[in-house]
């Protein structure tokens, strides 16, 4: 009967865990915006290429679940974003820019801008904590 009781609290620890983990660093659904994005690759002239390695870790975007963020670009922003056209649009003092967000999986998104002949290829930083 101990051991029973044991393997039952072993169970619930780990289901704790499990369900902890799976919300660290997201919020919403399986394809939520919220949460840190790397931008990996651009696309141009008809290929990807991808982000130079000495520029990695300067090319991200930030969306909060109050519709703040940070584009490493723009800096700190303002956004909208429908889920359910994939529009999303930034703002940044008097600049406004939309974006098509496409997923491709709930951790990579295909961004095209709207107003320039821009793609980017962002892959979500499962290790970042949304504060």
């Amino acid at each position: 009967m101990k051991r029973h009781l044991i393997y039952c609290i072993i169970i619930a620890i780990y289901a704790t865990i499990a369900a902890a983990c799976s919300s660290y660093g997201t919020s919403g659904g399986s394809q939520s915006i919220i949460g840190k994005w790397d931008i990996t690759e651009s696309y141009m002239d008809g290929e990807w290429i991808a982000v130079p390695e000495d520029e990695a870790e300067m090319l991200y975007m930030i969306f909060n679940e109050d519709g703040t963020g940070y584009d490493y670009d723009l800096g700190p922003i303002t956004y909208t974003y429908d889920e359910e056209s994939g529009i999303m649009t930034l703002t940044c003092d008097d600049y406004i820019e939309s974006w098509n967000y496409e997923f491709v999986k709930s951790t990579e998104i295909i961004a095209t801008c709207i107003d320039a002949e821009m793609t980017f290829r962002l892959v979500k930083d499962l290790s970042y904590r949304i504060k």
